[in-house]
């Protein structure tokens, strides 16, 4: 059985969002909330970067298909501050995959991504 992140951490995992989509924020937070999981939330790759090296971020869902922002340099940028971080598409291809696997995400997540398994992620890693 996985060890949970509360058992590791004495508490729940931080979690961050980073997506420019305002439902898709507010639909991954809720369900977050729901499994008693808080989030941050960042809408540019800027502002996961600051998040991320304030050192308190244990697993980022990052959306690949931000507008003005790139979800590939979000998952760069954050590669040496944030231990877990998944990427999550609505475009999903092989070379996609590729690529984020290869900037150290744990997975690709497809849209609409799965509540359980985000929750499920966010505590597990």
């Amino acid at each position: 059985m996985p060890v949970r992140w509360e058992e590791l951490s004495g508490g729940p995992p931080s979690v961050l969002i980073v997506t420019d989509d305002e439902m898709t924020c507010l639909l991954l937070r809720r369900v977050l909330r729901d499994a008693g999981i808080a989030a941050e939330v960042a809408a540019t790759v800027a502002e996961a970067v600051d998040l991320a090296a304030s050192g308190d971020i244990a697993v980022a869902f990052i959306d690949l298909d931000m507008g003005a922002a790139d979800g590939l340099e979000a998952l760069r940028l954050t590669r040496d501050t944030t231990p877990i971080r998944y990427a999550f598409t609505g475009r999903l291809d092989a070379e996609w995959e590729e690529r984020a696997l290869a900037l150290g995400a744990a997975g690709v997540l497809t849209k609409p991504v799965d509540p359980e398994e985000l929750a499920r992620l966010a505590r597990f890693g």
